[in-house]
Parts: C-alpha cells; sequence; structure tokens
C-alpha cells in the first residue's frame, strides 16, 4: 500500500482497522495454501482498494481513477 499511495508505512493507517488478521491468516494458512492462487481477498482501505491472492501476489488499486474494466490478476494457469 505504502508503495501505491508513495507514502512511509509508518504513515498510513493500521491494516487491521480494515480487515480482521486472524482471519486473513486463516484464509491463507500456508499448509491450506492453493498453488495456482485461487484464492482472492479483497478489502478497502479509504480509497484503495487491496487485493490479496494466496500465492501472494497483491494489487493496490485507487478506486477514484477511472480504469479498463480488467481482471485483477491475469490468469496464471494454462
Amino acid at each position: 500500500m505504502a508503495d501505491a499511495v508513495g507514502v512511509d508505512p509508518a504513515d498510513l493507517p493500521p491494516l487491521f482497522d480494515y480487515v480482521e488478521p486472524d482471519a486473513l491468516n486463516a484464509l491463507f494458512d500456508p499448509s491450506d495454501r492453493v498453488a495456482d492462487g485461487d484464492t482472492l481477498l479483497s478489502f478497502q482501505v479509504d480509497t484503495w482498494n487491496v487485493f490479496v491472492r494466496s500465492d501472494g501476489r497483491i494489487r493496490v488499486c485507487d478506486g477514484t481513477q477511472l480504469t479498463d474494466p480488467k481482471p485483477v490478476f491475469e490468469s496464471t494457469t494454462v
């Protein structure tokens, strides 16, 4: 988020105000990790949309900017 917003991480609000850390850990438990990244969590922090895949990929999008509709992540399966 800090990279997307262009600020120091300490200047961001705590993410636990927006997503439950224990639920996030349970959802992405390494013992249950899906290799192809099928699990996707999304949440909003202020005007930023955050998408987290089970393979560790994260995408942060500015919800105030118009964009062409496209998938949050390109498919990695063949």
